[in-house]
């Protein structure tokens, strides 16, 4: 038994919709956004530091493994734990809190932990809807404490003590590679693949933290403004490992990977020397990235990015604190292009602001940059964010429950069905486009054209239907 007598902790991710539970992004699964399912990164990060402080973690994904409320208390119960950490999203909260009370009032004695986004909120307004306690910060740290030192001591926790709320400072570990690497024991890895395929893919954790002040975004709330990097070798020996196992496809889990470009040339590198076969894809912004550093990544792997554009309206653009740039993201896609490296932008719809001219600047800017993906998600305020502040500054009420897959709000100009209609035009214009769909095709059939068994597996099922 450990010093707090904190021995087996579960990690849920509760019956209540299959939502994206990371902390920075919390939309709901769909398939023209978040279209497969991620597995759990902090949750395999903070079974890493349990298993480090000696205790045994455990992990239940019910929206991935097709669990109801019944068959997760079942497994719960079996598993006997001290410690059950409930991960919450925003669109989900009031159905999260509602399982969170039923496993305190099921498993008594039991401490129950809530975990995500919610928790960079109002901890008492969560704390009185049944938690025990709310956790922050660099979780392989947070629950390596709990385990060891018990919740007075634990960094990153935040209760209730005589009726006082009490906090301890939330961990942001300075040396990443100091942090143990995802304990993915605990995961049936099947369940977690590349798009259209069957083959598994792991989410590895390589910088943490921004210091952009994009006024919609999670990240300065949940890890710190300050940039945080794993050394390259730690990142390629850890998909060395993975590929050991088995695994050949990655997400670099990264807020901007190209923010320090020769970290990121040497990251290319690294895995190109240490994990040669890992493929692999991950997220940046246009203007931390050049045409050096995109071929050296290219040279380690990688065959996709994601660039948050947001918008081509420089209005909206002001307003957000991201400024779009015409002449250089259209020059770094086309350098994409010439490296081989598949383009995915996203662009956010829905702001406040949003009017028939914005939309229309945005429907040009995508025109002229011709990524090869595309991917429109709505603008949502979350709670913690300058942007949450300015819609509740105008008195609109939000819907919370589909999070970035559906509208939060209606904008005072233009309606959400005008902009959903104009949003189905676009994508359908935009993949109806020869050069996109050749550029599609050029880049990544060569990574993921199905294996004999795949293409065999595939018209056996359609035969059989």
């Amino acid at each position: 038994m450990t010093r707090a007598g904190l021995q087996r902790v579960a990690f849920v991710f509760p019956p209540t919709g299959a939502y994206c539970r990371e902390d920075r992004c919390q939309s709901y699964f769909s398939p023209d956004l978040v279209p497969a399912m991620r597995p759990p990164l902090e949750e395999t990060a903070a079974a890493a530091g349990v298993r480090r402080a000696g205790g045994t973690p455990m992990l239940i994904d019910a929206p991935a493994e097709g669990l109801d409320e019944a068959a997760v208390l079942g497994r719960l119960q079996a598993f006997g734990p001290d410690l059950v950490s409930v991960t919450a999203t925003w669109g989900s909260l009031d159905d999260d809190l509602a399982f969170v009370r039923v496993l305190r009032s099921r498993l008594p004695g039991v401490l129950v932990v809530l975990r995500g986004g919610p928790c960079y909120g109002e901890p008492g307004q969560l704390l009185d809807a049944g938690a025990d306690l709310l956790v922050r910060g660099d979780y392989e740290l947070v629950f390596e404490g709990l385990v060891r030192e018990g919740l007075e001591l634990a960094p990153g926790v935040t209760r209730r003590h005589q009726g006082q709320l009490v906090t301890t400072p939330p961990p942001l570990a300075n040396d990443l590679d100091a942090l143990p690497w995802a304990d993915r024991s605990v995961l049936d890895a099947s369940r977690y693949v590349v798009r259209g395929t069957r083959r598994r893919q792991a989410t590895v954790h390589v910088q943490r933290g921004c210091p952009f002040p994009c006024t919609y975004c999670l990240v300065a709330s949940v890890s710190g403004r300050k940039a945080r990097h794993r050394s390259p070798d730690d990142v390629a020996r850890e998909l060395a490992a993975l590929v050991a196992e088995g695994y050949q496809f990655f997400y670099l889990r990264a807020e901007t990977l190209t923010l320090d470009r020769r970290w990121a040339r040497e990251l290319g590198h690294a895995i190109a020397r240490l994990a040669p076969t890992a493929r692999w894809v991950s997220a940046t912004r246009v203007d931390t990235t050049d045409e050096q550093t995109l071929a050296a990544l290219k040279a380690g792997g990688c065959y996709g990015l994601s660039f948050g554009v947001e918008t081509g309206s420089a209005r909206i653009g002001e307003l957000i604190r991201k400024p779009p740039d015409l002449a250089q993201t259209r020059e770094l896609f086309r350098a994409c292009d010439r490296q081989g490296i598949a383009s995915l932008m996203y662009v956010m719809l829905g702001f406040l602001w949003e009017t028939p001219l914005t939309q229309a600047e945005t429907e040009a800017f995508v025109r002229a940059v011709r990524p090869d993906l595309l991917t429109l998600y709505w603008a949502h305020p979350y709670p913690g964010t300058p942007y949450f502040e300015q819609v509740r500054a105008e008195g609109l009420a939000i819907d919370p429950r589909q999070a970035q897959a559906a509208a939060a709000l209606e904008p005072r100009e233009l309606s959400r069905a005008v902009i959903r209609r104009r949003a189905a035009l676009m994508t359908a214009r935009h993949y109806a486009r020869p050069a996109v769909m050749a550029s599609v095709a050029r880049k990544l059939w060569p990574v993921l054209r199905p294996t004999r068994e795949e293409a065999r597996s595939f018209l056996e099922a359609s035969l059989s239907r």
